[in-house]
């Protein structure tokens, strides 16, 4: 027994000595001592104003951007900052050749110019519950089991009876969730109010937001300005409305204010969004899993996607428009997917797991709680029971599944060329590599190039073929779809065990992994290490962007405009006391997916930058937090400030806001 006290303790001490992980859920604050955490690490402002219930706080002024993102309010007429990223599919949208606001970028001068951005919402978080027991109770009742008690099946009509109870019930744009937390062993529910009419206000160039495009994801040194400017708008009553002529800027309480102060090495930061996905509660057979299973297929596929798409965009104006919009979203996914494999690799991970399970069947003989006691095994057992299916259901839904030929069946809507290609280098990627013995039926025989040229001339030409092998890939995924269900219901119920025992042995410590609910994350400006011999500084300047030039090469073109008032110096207020113009800087806030867009405020809550990007040496953090690599890239509130001012000529948005200097 005295042997397992010191290993527990050894392996709490290393949480409280890393204090700076967790993606927190701010409800916990009073049950995780978090407050007394933020003290020490250096917050000065007064904790109820990080986050409360009763009154306003940081929760009312950080919300959902679109569907995947994180908005924060920098004025009280609803002014909203996120990432040109997070913005990049709907301006896409509204662009032609004839106006092209993604590549050529956006500013308005006024109000009156601030254009309309269909289907684009923000989103607040106006109340936060723990429901556990009613979920649990209903549970019960209904006879669900653990999957079936997470699942949107279950949660949302329990959800909308609550709202219905609430008094939240008629409020306009009203939405709630309710949300599994620790593997399911805790549900929260979410009341949040979606505002429709948001329109632009501001978006730089491509070259300036995104310089250095896919080479640079996940890459430090950064020079890219990555941020959109939004204004959020309401009806004459402040409440959520569809766009209108008549409709007036969102009246805001709290905004945040903008810090012109400057920034250095070690100061305090505080991060707050909605991160999408982690997985630290993971075994080290569900890291096997997740990498060889899930990331390998997908990044082999998707690589191939990634290259046959460039070649078309570099080739041709219209097609680098057209598929901008894909060509970033699959590039971030390929990126993290294949660094978080090679991280995973060099971190050491899978050992650092199995230390992990050595403490936690050490736990278990001790707990008195029989379910512990060979749950690792059971899982493991169910990981080798399913990898395969696993990898094939990935590497499918990314090769042979192609949703242009589904489309092609039924319309003509399709871009029969750009498929086409596409498929010509994918299906020889499923024909090498699925590992099941049973394959697509019509692509039985399949063995040369020659082949795969002669079937695809046949199913593009062909509309029978086409057909029939429409009707193969589904009948396919019916194969897949019944044993990818039952995996997902075993493990469930394993992994509620599991993660309720790893909790119990951290004593609820740690913070419940990310599902793109409200968290906070707080740390450092800090520089990075990554390897032997290679150190990176913490901030990057205009500088670098200019020594990164390369004319030749169309991710390295510097901007016109932007390179003319480089050569002048002329970058006003926003300079450092050197004279240079400050770009990105780094922290050690935990982040992930779906913090794209968060503020990055200082010990005083205001704002210091927009947090864009991670660096590839940290991608297994998802997995499990590495304090010596992971990094927070974040995008310098006065590079913003400047390209909306100086560069851009939208003085008018500044001014609204409440620099401090």
């Amino acid at each position: 027994m005295k042997k397992l006290l010191i290993t527990l303790c050894a392996l709490l001490s290393v949480a409280v000595a890393r204090a700076d992980e967790g993606m927190w859920l701010l409800a916990l604050m009073q049950e995780q001592h978090l407050a007394d955490s933020l003290r020490r690490a250096g917050l000065l402002m007064p904790t109820d104003e990080v986050y409360s219930e009763t009154s306003t706080s940081l929760r009312d002024v950080v919300g959902i951007f679109g569907s995947g993102c994180t908005g924060e309010v920098v004025s009280h007429d609803g002014l909203v900052l996120t990432n040109n990223h997070c913005g990049f599919g709907v301006v896409h949208d509204i662009s032609t050749m004839e106006h092209n606001y993604l590549q050529d970028g956006f500013f308005a001068h006024s109000r009156s110019e601030e254009l309309q951005v269909p289907h684009l919402s923000f989103t607040f978080v106006k109340q936060i519950i723990d429901v556990t027991a009613d979920v649990e109770k209903a549970a019960a009742k209904q006879k669900a089991d653990a999957y079936q008690m997470q699942s949107a099946a279950f949660l949302e009509p329990l959800a909308q009876r609550m709202l219905a109870k609430s008094k939240w019930k008629k409020a306009k744009g009203m939405t709630v969730r309710i949300v599994p937390f620790f593997g399911g062993n805790r549900f929260y529910l979410f009341y949040e109010q979606e505002y429709t009419d948001v329109r632009l206000v501001v978006n730089p160039p491509q070259q300036v937001a995104q310089f250095g495009f896919n080479q640079d994801n996940w890459i430090w040194p950064r020079h890219n300005c990555d941020f959109m400017m939004f204004r959020i708008y309401a009806d004459a009553n402040g409440q959520p409305a569809d766009y209108s002529a008549a409709n007036v800027p969102l009246h805001c309480e709290r905004a945040l204010p903008v810090s012109l102060k400057g920034i250095d090495k070690d100061d305090y930061t505080m991060i707050m969004g909605f991160p999408g996905s982690t997985s630290r509660y993971l075994t080290r057979s569900e890291v096997d899993l997740r990498t060889g299973s899930i990331n390998y297929p997908i990044n082999l596929a998707g690589e191939a996607e990634l290259t046959y798409m460039k070649a078309l965009m570099d080739a041709d104006k219209e097609a680098s428009l057209k598929y901008a919009d894909q060509y970033m979203s699959l590039g971030n996914v390929v990126k993290n997917f294949g660094g978080m494999n090679e991280s995973v690799k060099k971190t050491g991970l899978v050992a650092i797991k199995e230390r992990e399970e050595a403490a936690f069947r050490a736990f278990a003989a001790q707990s008195g709680k029989p379910e512990y006691a060979d749950i690792i095994e059971r899982i493991a057992d169910l990981v080798k029971a399913y990898a395969d299916t696993i990898h094939d259901f990935n590497l499918f839904n990314y090769t042979v599944r192609s949703q242009e030929l589904w489309d092609m069946a039924d319309t003509a809507n399709v871009d029969v060329q750009y498929d086409r290609g596409k498929m010509g280098v994918l299906l020889p990627i499923w024909q090498e590599t699925h590992r099941l013995g049973l394959n697509v039926a019509s692509l039985e025989g399949l063995e040369s190039k020659a082949d795969v040229e002669k079937f695809l001339d046949n199913i593009y030409n062909d509309s029978d073929a086409l057909a029939k092998y429409v009707e193969a890939i589904k009948a396919y995924a019916n194969v897949l779809n019944p044993a990818l269900m039952a995996y997902q219901r075993k493990r469930a119920e394993l992994d509620r065990i599991y993660v309720r025992g790893l909790s119990e042995m951290y004593a609820w410590t740690k913070a419940p992994d990310a599902n793109f609910t409200l968290r906070m994350t707080y740390g450092h400006i800090s520089d990075l290490q990554p390897r032997n011999a290679v150190r990176y500084d913490w901030q990057t300047t205009l500088d670098g962007m200019i020594e990164k030039e390369n004319p030749r090469d169309p991710d390295y073109v510097v901007d016109a405009r932007l390179k003319s008032l480089y050569e002048a110096k002329d970058f006003g207020r926003y300079a450092l006391p050197s004279g240079e113009l400050p770009t990105c800087f780094l922290s050690n806030n935990d982040i992930t997916g779906g913090n794209s867009g968060s503020p990055v405020l200082n010990a005083d809550g205001a704002l210091i930058g927009l947090a864009f990007d991670g660096n590839i040496e940290s991608l297994s953090s998802d997995l499990r937090f590495n304090p010596q690599l992971q990094r927070c890239i974040c995008v310098d509130i006065r590079y913003v400030l400047w390209v909306c001012d100086i560069y851009g000529g939208a003085k008018y948005a500044v001014d609204e806001l409440n620099l401090q200097r």
